[in-house]
């Protein structure tokens, strides 16, 4: 729950997520029990398309006008974020060698610790 009492509408859409994908028929329409992915194109759409495109205007939401009217947190934000951002990636890489994670589920984890998350993780996925 977050502050206010509320769940977090990820949670939600996660748990929803969880048990619709495990519903008989819908594993059979998406093509998840060995069958052929009825769906690939429109869900590679969404996936190169519609999710990386989603990534970069969450990128744009941050405002001009308040990098222009205060630069010096900015700055000392992007010199925390160049440290702490590969810092993150390393222990992430690190954690996912002492679990035995593969190489691609290692980097999916790093990335997605280090930038956003589930986005960044989807992102990549296909990379």
């Amino acid at each position: 729950m977050n502050g206010n009492g509320k769940i977090p509408s990820v949670m939600i859409a996660l748990v929803l997520g969880m048990t619709i994908s495990n519903i008989p028929a819908v594993r059979a329409c998406l093509g998840m029990d060995g069958g052929r992915i009825k769906w690939s194109d429109g869900l590679g759409f969404i996936d190169k398309i519609l999710l990386r495109g989603a990534v970069i205007l969450l990128g744009f939401s941050l405002q001009s006008e308040l990098l222009i009217s205060s630069w010096q947190p900015m700055l000392v934000s992007v010199l925390i974020c160049a440290i702490v951002q590969p810092l993150v990636y390393f222990v992430a890489q690190l954690s996912g060698r002492a679990f035995k994670l593969s190489p691609e589920a290692r980097d999916m984890l790093s990335v997605g610790t280090m930038i956003c998350g589930a986005s960044a993780i989807t992102a990549i996925q296909a990379v």
